[in-house]
């Protein structure tokens, strides 16, 4: 899961979509709530905030063994072949809320509708080919909730919708499980009635030593 390459296309789709085309857009974008800092558009008249709440496995992490060749410049090491390693492969389900503020009290269902721009835009194309670029796929998108809350007796107008995403995952053990250093090439021949043939033309190429 590259959430390095994931976080900023999620951050440019998810503010262009929530955006209400009639006003400005200048200035507006949406912010990671476990970051510093909070963006209020006093052109959109709204905030809009993204924390990924839960990550989750789905059924079971596929294990690789990839044989990692290495150059030598050693003549000592002619006959090493390279390294084995361990990749862990899967699926991820992700939760993402989004969460948007209004910058003067409004109904709730006023704040929401940034929440189903989201959800529309979504299903359209162009979104599912940004995502599908960096290996995420949208498999839910929850129903829309009122947040709003009294502070000191006054009203705070919030909504929130979580998304369920897929996300691809791999993960790379850094220690080589071991090395291939010659190879076995054998073959066993059969004859018309089944029985193995004696060598020849049975034969053996090389042997093989594996060290770990």
């Amino acid at each position: 899961m590259d959430w390095e390459a994931i976080e900023p296309v999620l951050t440019d789709l998810i503010t262009s979509l929530a955006a209400d085309p009639l006003r400005p857009t200048t200035g507006f974008t949406a912010v990671w709530k476990d970051r510093s800092g909070r963006a209020i558009s006093n052109n959109q008249r709204f905030s809009l905030s993204l924390k990924v709440v839960r990550v989750a496995e789905i059924g079971r992490d596929d294990k690789r063994v990839e044989y990692v060749p290495e150059d030598s410049e050693d003549p000592a090491d002619s006959d090493y072949l390279g390294e084995q390693r361990v990749t862990y492969c899967g699926l991820r389900r992700v939760t993402l809320q989004i969460e948007t503020t209004p910058t003067e009290h409004t109904p709730d269902v006023s704040i929401m509708a940034p929440l189903e721009r989201v959800r529309i835009g979504l299903t359209r194309k162009s979104s599912k080919e940004a995502l599908d670029a960096v290996g995420v796929g949208v498999s839910r998108v929850f129903d829309a909730i009122s947040a709003t809350r009294t502070i000191n007796g006054r009203w705070h107008a919030k909504a929130r919708m979580d998304v369920e995403l897929i996300v691809e995952f791999a993960d790379t053990d850094p220690t080589p499980q071991g090395w291939i250093e010659t190879v076995l090439i054998t073959s066993h021949v059969k004859g018309s009635d089944g029985t193995e043939l004696p060598v020849p033309p049975n034969y053996v190429d090389d042997t093989v030593t594996i060290a770990e």
